[in-house]
């Protein structure tokens, strides 16, 4: 293998491997049996956090801030980085199964809602003085 810092193709960092019987002879091979493990721990986490009121929340958060759903004709180059990472992450979302992003949205349409049903139940118990200092 070499060197223990080596970057793959697609310049991810990829740990050194001592010699196993059980792994293809070959480095191309090992290399894309390393990348499919990577792929399926990071699916498994991806899973684990979308699993969770607090992940998705965050994740939904992440999108909004890279930009995914702006309509907007001209942005910029940082603004279309951003994007680009944003894009990236939906489709990670939608590679988790058939359903998992429609899944998603919905789950982070029902937080929205039920958040705003929380907001406007606090809001409603508050006196009239307090509403106004908190505007």
């Amino acid at each position: 293998m070499g060197d223990p810092t080596e970057i793959s193709e697609d310049r991810t960092f990829v740990p050194e491997v001592p010699p196993r019987p059980d792994l293809p002879p070959s480095r191309k091979e090992a290399m894309a049996l390393l990348h499919d493990l990577r792929r399926e721990r990071e699916a498994e986490q991806l899973r684990a956090v979308l699993a969770t009121e607090s992940g998705l929340a965050v994740i939904g958060r992440i999108l909004n801030r890279c930009g995914v759903y702006t309509k907007a004709q001209v942005i910029s180059e940082a603004d279309q980085g951003a994007r680009a990472i944003g894009v990236q992450l939906v489709r990670d979302i939608d590679a988790l199964g058939d359903d998992a992003y429609p899944d998603f949205l919905r789950a982070t349409k029902a937080l929205q809602r039920a958040w705003k049903g929380e907001d406007d139940a606090a809001a409603s118990n508050q006196g009239p003085a307090t509403r106004a200092r908190s505007s």
